[in-house]
């Protein structure tokens, strides 16, 4: 039960990092794409350009997935650690 959900944990946040790049992408050929009319917009209505979230987006997606194997890479070093000198058939999977 526990490797499942570390395994369900590692696709959702591969999944969520992926889905940001992707977004990103998409809105930076939005932008391409409708630049004229985006440009045609009076002043007030012209905050931000849709550019503006590209780097935030892919924030998001990067500093969760950088967390997620951070926390792995804890993991793995905690049982090489444990099996260091031992004959280890099998290593016990954490909490996470």
């Amino acid at each position: 039960m526990i490797v499942c959900y570390v395994a369900i944990c590692c696709i959702i946040s591969a999944l969520h990092h992926n889905n940001c790049m992707f977004v990103a992408h998409h809105i930076q050929t939005i932008e391409r794409q409708f630049c004229k009319k985006l440009s045609q917009l009076p002043a007030p209505d012209r905050h931000a350009n849709l550019g503006d979230l590209i780097p935030r987006i892919r924030k998001l997606g990067n500093s969760n997935f950088t967390q997620h194997i951070l926390i792995k890479k804890e993991q793995i070093c905690d049982y090489l650690i444990l099996a260091e000198g031992k004959n280890i058939d099998y290593l016990p999977i954490g909490n996470g």
